[in-house]
């Protein structure tokens, strides 16, 4: 799914992170989005909105943790039509592994990830993602 949101939103609230790099956006405009934490399940709202000053116009952008029935009905305002799967009843478990690679090749990945404004890691499993979901895709033959 492509992201619709354009900014990148990293907050702290009640000891929970909500970071908008690596949740999965479930629905959005570009300056208003739904999104779900991978770790836990929870979700988010994201808002930007400018503050006009008598001197200045501020940028502002808020966190708003939701439960369930609150992203449903986020969801159904927005997007009429559109439903909200369940939360797994178990969060997905992270794993950690050590991976090696030539030292060129991490220079170019830390480039590539700091142009895009993303975490080495969270560039390398965004990576993975598209290739595995690439490769689960049925191949059509070039004959078709």
């Amino acid at each position: 799914m492509t992201r619709v949101f354009a900014y990148r939103v990293k907050r702290v609230i009640d000891h929970c992170t909500y970071n908008t790099e690596t949740a999965t956006e479930v629905a959005g405009f570009a300056d208003k989005a739904l999104f779900k934490t991978r770790g836990r399940g929870d979700y988010f709202v994201v808002a930007r909105w400018k503050e006009k000053d008598k001197y200045f116009t501020e940028e502002l952008l808020g966190v708003q943790p939701v439960t369930l029935q609150q992203a449903k009905l986020w969801l159904g305002e927005h997007f009429a039509g559109r439903t909200l799967g369940e939360v797994p009843k178990s969060p997905a478990p992270e794993s950690r592994f050590t991976l090696r690679m030539p030292e060129s090749l991490k220079i170019q990945v830390d480039a590539l990830a700091k142009h895009r404004g993303q975490s080495l890691n969270a560039w390398i499993v965004r990576w993975l993602e598209t290739g595995v979901s690439a490769e689960t895709q049925p191949r059509r033959s070039r004959w078709l």
